[in-house]
């Protein structure tokens, strides 16, 4: 049983990182649970932020959660948890997760993060269900039915603005579509709210076929820092060539929501401040 636990930790938190550029400044987070299957998603989030010339390092929680890094959201004031690569984290991301949003860091939260166990069980509160505001209904007896396809609609023309959503890509209704598809469809997680008194900021959300709504990109700003959570499988729609909404949320979160000034080539005007939209 001993032995069984050892192997079970060091399989999660494996070695610190993979590989990091020359100036470490964004995180890009792991857990060696969940690769072997996706390695290509860790491929794709690392391909397009060297296309960007965005200075990053790859690691695991085990780097995050033992680092003895005195201003750690100083050196490291972005961190983003891909899809698929995070279905299992511990649950004292959460508390870290807590105390670097106070302190400034900023995190963006992808689809399926935190939402299994060690054993590969779904989690009846996935590890950022707090800091989102909502939690995926993984729990029986609805976990089978929590995975479903979705058309996606932005809240109005200013979310749409806000993330740049290409004009062809947009109808005058605000549904996502394609000329030749019409209204485009992508895979999303069912979410329930937590409390009514949510404070933060839906930028779009997604309709199923049989008409339920469900939170789609979700802002949280655990002042000063902030907390995007996005619910579509960003990392394999690039893989897959659909690559206009991962681009958009990335260059989205790092230029507008945080001003990052990594895009040199892509300035935004607009932050977070311009946008007056209403908490849901």
């Amino acid at each position: 049983m001993i032995i069984e636990i050892i192997i079970i930790v060091f399989i999660i938190f494996g070695p610190s990182q993979i590989e990091h550029s020359n100036t470490e400044t964004i995180l890009i987070v792991y857990n060696p649970l969940n690769i072997k299957e996706h390695s290509f998603i860790l491929d794709t989030y690392k391909k397009f932020l060297k296309e960007e010339k965005v200075p990053f390092k790859v690691v695991t929680p085990y780097f995050i959660l033992t680092s003895k890094e005195k201003y750690f959201e100083k050196t490291y004031p972005t961190v983003i948890f891909p899809d698929y690569i995070n279905k299992t984290l511990p649950g004292d991301m959460y508390f870290w997760a807590l105390d670097y949003l106070t302190k400034g860091g900023n995190i963006l939260a992808i689809y399926d993060v935190g939402t299994k166990t060690i054993r590969s069980n779904s989690k009846e509160k996935p590890v950022f269900s707090k800091l989102i505001g909502f939690r995926q209904i993984l729990d029986e007896p609805k976990r089978s039915t929590a995975f479903d396809q979705s058309i996606i609609i932005f809240k109005n023309k200013k979310s749409a603005d806000f993330f740049e959503i290409p004009k062809n890509n947009i109808e005058d209704s605000l549904y996502l579509s394609d000329i030749n598809s019409g209204k485009l469809k992508y895979s999303i997680i069912k979410l329930k709210k937590l409390e009514d008194n949510f404070s933060g900021l839906i930028f779009a959300e997604g309709e199923t076929s049989e008409n339920e709504r469900t939170k789609v990109i979700i802002l949280q700003n655990n002042k000063p820092g902030n907390f995007l959570y996005v619910n579509l499988p960003l990392g394999k729609l690039k893989v897959l060539g659909d690559d206009f909404l991962f681009r958009s949320v990335i260059k989205t979160f790092l230029n507008r929501i945080i001003v990052a000034p990594y895009f040199v080539k892509t300035q935004f005007k607009n932050t977070t401040s311009d946008y007056n939209g209403k908490n849901d």
